[in-house]
């Protein structure tokens, strides 16, 4: 924990992802409750964890 690093948290977001909380629905991820957010309704799916997964792999391989 010592060594100097960079590390990113991704969260997918979309529009009024927060339904009631925030503000009017708005907000960082962290103001949603944290028994929702990891409940598995909200977990994506093996599919989708694909597709961010390309995409993000994408995005990087545009930086070199």
């Amino acid at each position: 924990m010592g060594d100097a690093h960079l590390h990113w948290h991704i969260n997918q977001r979309k529009y009024g992802d927060l339904g009631s909380y925030g503000n009017k629905g708005r907000g960082p991820v962290w103001w949603y409750p944290m028994e929702k957010m990891y409940s598995n309704e909200t977990c994506p799916s093996e599919e989708q964890l694909k597709e961010l997964k390309e995409k993000l792999l994408t995005g990087l391989n545009k930086l070199d």
